[in-house]
């Protein structure tokens, strides 16, 4: 790479997007907006490594997302969101009364305990812990974009300002240091012991290999020679693979799940012949791909690529080593040349053109960085041609459940939205977010 103070290309067209997040020569590094909380969070984690090391870990987390280890998921999956349902209270009009967004969270937290390997997870009590560490790690993450001017500060100095972004970011980071040693206590550590007693006994033969859990933290227990001699090891490498897991699952889908409702019912309010729909995991598929296409869940910050030699795009445009490229994720989800010209809308029979097969935009990043989860959340095969044992996606196995047990807006406690503008200087549109979205199933508590 040459020393030269490299040139920053904007990229904001889909196909475009999709060319860099496939060139190889178009790397990802360092950190992003938050290093210090993401020193201990995410440093050296699957998200921040390159080359031959990402390829590396990637195959080693690979069983976590097999076939059958998503049908494994679908078939806990059921049950345990109709256990949910029904421990749901009723209020005293005997109407079942809840709120999309937490409801989500708490199965989101639930599979991803599940997936990490953290034991003794039935309870609610239990998921609510973690989901409260969840909320301290990950505000560190976003104590960037909620700083918030104090009372007061109102025509204060740049400087002045500076300062007290600094004092409130160095707030949530001890803050969420804390949660980190509450997690490895409460969480990974006797998680981690049990499973290292069940791979002892496995490679003494005592146990088959099939009776090994099939988690993130058997994977790291087995596979720990490896990890040591890769460039990003360290002692606590392991609890931050668990933690870049609870970070990235932590308030993604269940704000994903609120706005994947809202528009539903305002779809189906428009589109009566729909109604029969939402029980139909088809549809809920296109819906919820075409709802992560609309709304972005994740930080609203450019997304950064690095140029290690130079590369011409298929469109002529020069990027030379050195170079850096800046991908707006929420600004290629909206681009009316490939999804059309009502792009602003909500549409899930939105017909694609092109053959990127981006039906949920750049939701889930791509290329080789694509997010592990994407068959998690949105299912593997294609909406109308999956195939029987295809996962079907936990964001619209849940949108399933939901609608079967009669879920309608609650008319008395509408939802509250919230908003983070977004990042780009060259657009600066509102990305909608949810404070509360309340809802009655008219399905339970008869």
């Amino acid at each position: 790479m040459t020393g030269r103070e490299g040139q920053v290309h904007e990229v904001r067209s889909a196909s475009e997007m999709d060319e860099v997040l496939r060139c190889p020569v178009l790397e990802k590094r360092g950190h992003g907006n938050s290093p210090h909380a993401e020193e201990f969070v995410l440093a050296g984690t699957l998200i921040y490594i390159w080359g031959d090391e990402h390829r590396r870990r990637r195959r080693m987390y690979a069983p976590l997302v097999s076939a059958v280890a998503l049908r494994d998921i679908e078939a806990w999956l059921g049950p345990m969101l109709q256990r949910r349902l029904d421990a749901l209270p009723a209020s005293a009009d005997g109407r079942v009364r809840a709120d999309v967004l937490t409801l989500a969270r708490d199965v989101s937290l639930a599979i991803a305990a599940r997936i990490i390997g953290l034991d003794d997870m039935e309870s609610l009590e239990r998921l609510e812990r973690l989901g409260e560490l969840g909320d301290r790690l990950v505000a560190s993450l976003k104590a960037h974009l909620e700083f918030e001017k104090a009372p007061g500060m109102q025509g204060a100095s740049p400087e002045a300002l500076a300062d007290a972004k600094a004092r409130f970011i160095a707030i949530r980071i001890a803050e969420a240091k804390t949660a980190k040693q509450c997690f490895i206590d409460e969480f990974y550590r006797p998680a981690r012991a049990r499973r290292e007693a069940l791979v002892e006994r496995q490679r003494a033969g005592e146990i088959e290999q099939a009776q090994l859990p099939k988690d993130l933290i058997t994977l790291l227990v087995t596979h720990d020679a490896q990890l040591r001699t890769e460039p990003s090891w360290d002692e606590d490498l392991p609890v931050r693979e668990c933690t870049m897991t609870l970070a990235a699952s932590d308030h993604t889908t269940s704000m994903a799940a609120c706005h994947v409702v809202a528009d539903l019912f305002h779809w189906t309010a428009a589109h009566p012949e729909d109604r029969g729909r939402l029980t139909d995991l088809a549809f809920l598929r296109r819906a919820c791909n075409e709802s992560l296409r609309l709304h972005q869940v994740t930080d609203p910050a450019t997304n950064w690529r690095h140029a290690r030699e130079d590369v011409t795009l298929k469109n002529g445009r020069r990027v030379e080593a050195g170079d850096r490229v800046a991908l707006w994720y929420g600004v290629g989800g909206m681009d009316a040349d490939y999804y059309g010209a009502d792009v602003a809308s909500f549409n899930p029979w939105r017909a694609e053109s092109g053959n990127l097969r981006r039906p949920y935009g750049f939701a889930f990043s791509g290329g080789s960085k694509v997010c592990l989860g994407l068959a998690l959340v949105v299912g593997s095969g294609g909406e109308e041609d999956a195939r029987a044992d295809d996962f079907r996606g936990d964001l619209p196995l849940m949108m399933q459940a939901f609608f079967a047990a009669g879920m309608r807006p609650d008319p008395e406690r509408p939802a509250v939205p919230r908003s983070h503008v977004h990042a780009s200087p060259a657009d600066a549109r509102e990305i909608l977010m949810w404070k509360t979205f309340p809802v009655i199933f008219d399905g339970l508590g008869k």
